[in-house]
């Protein structure tokens, strides 16, 4: 079975390069990747760019031009297609797309985690475990966060100030580290990790957004919020992976290619 790491679409910058990434495994094992191409496709079907991409190892990366997307519409809906050689055969792959006016950036690391909650020290004494869990528990709630963005709807105008999201970001991480360290219900670790939970449902619900005008793509003055339905599941440290079919007819609206 070949699968490849995609945990969610690939958001373009509009205008800006854009480097796209397909890591290519077989049954659990680094894949044999060669040659590789990338087209990247927009929401009506045409090719804004076809590149070669290079290949390392087990991971193909392909640059698209910021020109590709600099005169488009932000939104959903476009693709970016691999045609990639796995293992001595012809392989084709997509993901889903989408041309965003503005990126969100991680601002948060393990150490901002220790600096909130020091009895990490303690709990996990073993310093490289210790770092590992907290940059996996960042990269989760980082997924996470992004995820709940993508769920607002009209994720492409969303004017995205990365700092307003530091803090749910915090108290996802820490609500999954002792959710992790926690030897099971009825202790300190797993109290902790429902209270930081807690927390975290209550910030994320008071951050709101400005919305950019779909037809100038400058500020409306506006600002939306974010409550709502929320969906709390587990990312990159549980579902990244995505097996694929490369069989015909089982790409895109009406199959095909």
């Amino acid at each position: 079975m070949i699968a490849v790491t995609w945990a969610e679409p690939d958001e373009l910058l509009r205008g800006e390069d854009y480097s796209a990434t397909a890591e290519i495994w077989t049954n659990g094992v680094a894949a044999d990747v060669g040659s590789t191409s990338a087209s990247l496709l927009k929401p009506d079907g045409t090719i804004a760019q076809t590149i070669t991409a290079s290949v390392m190892d087990n991971v193909a990366t392909a640059v698209f031009a910021g020109s590709s997307t600099s005169g488009e519409s932000p939104g959903d809906g476009w693709l970016i297609r691999w045609s990639i050689t796995v293992d001595g055969a012809p392989r084709r792959f997509q993901n889903a797309a989408s041309v965003v006016l503005y990126e969100a950036v991680l601002v948060v690391t393990a150490d901002v985690l220790l600096k909130r909650a020091t009895e990490l020290e303690d709990i996990l004494a073993d310093d490289t475990a210790r770092a590992e869990l907290l940059q996996d528990v960042v990269s989760e709630a980082w997924f996470i966060l992004r995820q709940l963005l993508r769920q607002k709807g009209r994720r492409p105008y969303l004017i995205v100030d990365s700092t307003s999201l530091r803090e749910p970001v915090i108290l996802k991480a820490l609500s999954l580290a002792y959710q992790r360290v926690g030897p099971g219900e009825a202790t300190p670790e797993w109290s902790k990790y429902l209270d930081y939970d807690r927390q975290f449902i209550a910030a994320w619900e008071s951050v709101t957004f400005a919305e950019a005008d779909p037809s100038t793509y400058l500020p409306t003055g506006s600002r939306v919020g974010v409550r709502g339905p929320l969906w709390l599941g587990s990312g990159a440290g549980t579902g990244r992976w995505r097996p694929v079919s490369p069989g015909p007819g089982s790409f895109g609206p009406g199959g095909g290619w």
